[in-house]
């Protein structure tokens, strides 16, 4: 159970770029829109409290007493930020993440529900027994429809015959189409050169990502926000570890993303 946050913002990731490392060649000879003088990006999710969704972040265990499936001291935990309220996306088969503890159960289920309680997808996930942040895809052959809630839900059992998981995360998630304003601010996003910060070479399509991460996390789209910066954590890591050390995850902000097999049900 999350504790409720009396600020209005979260500060998840700010890069800052000092005068004093950029040289003149550096720069274009025009910044283009929205990007500060001084190169700033800074990724701010506005969020009224952060909590955990059914089963979040916060234990990932289920009513009644079942035996657990997990080792070690961090709980299955689903890596979003909310709790009550329901997350947004523009994508028609979003991603979805979650860190799975070393576990004895050999695969996990990955199901997703309309507004009426419907299946709408199911898919077991084959685990390693490898601790590490598992991400979840929607395949194209599902797309969500814009306007309603889907709840999804990543669960274990220790007993493949069970019906009733051990382990339990989710959340809610709506899809929603981007207004014109935020089309233009991310249509407008381009640089032309590559930048270097804590000597890395910052590259213009990394830059235009984590710019778009930024303008997406004002936008309150959270699932888009992670799904970028998780793209660009394995080149630079440090905006994907300070946004979970952020909300309260910094127990598994270094924790590796393994990789997964998902058959679909």
């Amino acid at each position: 159970m999350g504790l409720p946050i009396s600020f209005p913002y979260l500060s998840i990731f700010a890069l800052a770029l000092s005068p004093a490392i950029i040289t003149s060649s550096s720069l274009p000879s025009q910044l283009p829109t929205p990007v500060d003088l001084n190169w700033q990006v800074s990724l701010n999710f506005p969020v009224e409290g952060v909590g955990q969704p059914e089963g979040g972040s916060a234990g990932g265990g289920v009513r009644g007493v079942r035996p657990s499936c997990v080792k070690g001291e961090i709980p299955l935990r689903a890596l979003t930020p909310r709790s009550s309220s329901v997350e947004k996306t523009h994508s028609a088969n979003p991603s979805f993440f979650v860190y799975v503890p070393q576990t004895q159960a050999k695969s996990g289920e990955f199901v997703v529900y309309d507004d009426f309680g419907n299946q709408v997808y199911l898919a077991t996930v084959e685990l390693n027994d490898t601790p590490g942040v598992v991400k979840l895809q929607l395949p194209e052959t599902i797309s969500l429809e814009v306007g309603k809630d889907y709840r999804w839900q990543f669960r274990l059992s220790c007993n493949l015959q069970s019906q009733i998981p051990n382990h339990l995360v989710g959340g809610v998630i709506q899809r929603t189409l981007l207004s014109s304003d935020l089309k233009q601010k991310l249509e407008k996003v381009e640089f032309h050169k590559q930048v270097e910060l804590d000597g890395l070479n910052l590259t213009p399509e990394y830059l235009a990502l984590l710019k778009q991460a930024e303008i997406y996390a004002e936008a309150k789209m959270w699932n888009e926000t992670i799904t970028i910066l998780a793209q660009l954590r394995s080149s630079h890591p440090k905006a994907w570890e300070q946004m979970l050390k952020s909300f309260g995850l910094e127990t598994i902000a270094q924790e590796p993303f393994v990789e997964c097999c998902t058959k679909e049900n």
